[in-house]
């Protein structure tokens, strides 16, 4: 019914002090919705979402491929990076659904235009796009949204 669960640390009633890498409350499993929503910790030592600082850097926005893959126990999705960026803690990128078409366009475009870097990804809103979140300091998040392709 929350998020509150996996971010303090408990699934399956059994306690882990780093919390989890786990999907909107919101969200359905098989990743059809708008915008799927992945929360993880920003661990020092780089695990869970540690290293999407990372994609921050000059060097990763040079690189020939900018994608995320996602493995569950049924299917591996495959999404392209389009807006990389930290911003002070919000919940605007973090809707999971839409009244029209019109409303996700324009979400679609602020999140482009919040982006550090300038992808060749295009994104209608006819796409499912994931958005990876976490913390990166004081109240500021680190943000990753790519497009499901496969």
């Amino acid at each position: 019914t929350n998020n509150t669960l996996y971010q303090n640390g408990k699934s399956n009633k059994k306690y882990n002090s780093a919390g989890w890498v786990f999907m909107d409350y919101r969200n359905s499993p098989n990743f059809l919705d708008k915008n799927t929503i992945i929360y993880g910790h920003n661990r020092l030592t780089g695990t869970m979402f540690g290293s999407l600082k990372e994609l921050l850097e000059d060097s990763y926005y040079h690189e020939d491929t900018h994608y995320i893959y996602l493995y569950t126990e049924n299917k591996i999705y495959v999404f392209e990076v389009f807006s990389v960026y930290t911003i002070q803690k919000e919940t605007y990128y973090l809707k999971t659904s839409f009244s029209t078409n019109k409303e996700y366009e324009k979400f679609l475009t602020i999140l482009q235009n919040r982006s550090k870097y300038s992808f060749p990804c295009t994104v209608t809103n006819q796409d499912k796009i994931i958005t990876l979140s976490t913390c990166s300091g004081n109240d500021d998040r680190t943000v990753v949204h790519g497009k499901l392709i496969y």
